[in-house]
């Protein structure tokens, strides 16, 4: 099928003078290349009959071929930044709560477990951000 992809590709839609495109090379080579790692994989596994097979990694390179997950893939990139800029924005508050309670709680003799340095105040702060234990710090 790769193989047939690529052909068809090569011989009637690369030389249309508005270019076309039929079947994405990327991917045909990248399915060609699954295909040569499971084949690698059961030639392996007849001559040497390893304890440990590969040929997870093609099958799962056949699924992300699947125009679903191939969408899926693109809909996680497309919200890759806003992840990245709400986990920046929730580790810089971390760490400012976390100084703060160090300079607040650092001349206390008691009540400041957890608080007494910045790396078990940073543990803290982690703590009563993200989970729902924080009634233990």
């Amino acid at each position: 099928k790769f193989l047939a992809q690529w052909h068809i590709q090569a011989t009637y839609f690369d030389v249309l003078p508005t270019k076309q495109v039929y079947a994405d090379v990327r991917h045909v080579k990248f399915g060609l290349a699954m295909l040569v790692l499971e084949a690698l994989d059961v030639v392996a596994f007849a001559i040497f009959r390893p304890r440990f097979r590969i040929a997870f990694v093609a099958r799962a390179g056949y699924l992300c071929l699947l125009p679903a997950v191939t969408k899926l893939g693109r809909c996680v990139v497309a919200c890759l930044w806003e992840m990245i800029s709400v986990a920046v924005f929730l580790v810089g508050v971390v760490l400012f709560f976390a100084w703060i309670a160090v300079t607040i709680f650092k001349d206390l003799n008691q009540g400041n477990e957890g608080f007494d340095t910045f790396r078990h105040s940073l543990n803290s702060m982690f703590v009563a951000g993200v989970s729902d234990d924080f009634v233990g710090v």
